[in-house]
C-alpha cells in the first residue's frame, strides 16, 4: 500500500490493536481484521511524521552497522589475507571437526558394540 507517497505493508491477524513497524527500512502495518484499507491509511497518513522520522533512523543505523557490503569485505580480506593463512584457519576448523565427529561416532561404537557375547546352547 502507498499513502503519500510512504508504501508500507499490511499484516492482518487476530489482534486488537494496531501497531506500526519499522524494520529493515520498511514500514509494516500490523492490523486487526476489521480495519478497513481506508482506516490503515488515515493513521499511516496521521503517523507519517513519526514514520520518516523512525525511518531515517532506521536507515542511520544500518549505515553505521554496515561500513561495508559482504563483497567488499570479502574483497578486502581476499585482497590483504594470504592464501596459507586461510588454509591454515580452515585446515585446522575441518581437522577439529573431524576429529570430534570421529570421536563421537567411536563413542557410540563402543558403546553398542557386543562385548565377549556367548552362545550357550
Amino acid at each position: 500500500m502507498q499513502s503519500n507517497q510512504i508504501q508500507y505493508k499490511i499484516i492482518r491477524s487476530n489482534i486488537k490493536n494496531l501497531y506500526l513497524q519499522i524494520k529493515d527500512g520498511n514500514v509494516i502495518v500490523k492490523s486487526p481484521k476489521r480495519f478497513s484499507d481506508e482506516e490503515i491509511e488515515t493513521i499511516v497518513r496521521k503517523k507519517q511524521k513519526w514514520i520518516n522520522k523512525s525511518l531515517q533512523k532506521s536507515l542511520q543505523k544500518r549505515e553505521k552497522q554496515e561500513p561495508y557490503t559482504q563483497e567488499e569485505f570479502i574483497q578486502i580480506i581476499e585482497e590483504n589475507v594470504k592464501e596459507e593463512t586461510f588454509e591454515k584457519i580452515y585446515g585446522k576448523v575441518i581437522s577439529n571437526f573431524i576429529n570430534q565427529t570421529d570421536q563421537l561416532v567411536n563413542e557410540k561404537i563402543e558403546k553398542y558394540e557386543p562385548r565377549n557375547i556367548q552362545v550357550i546352547k
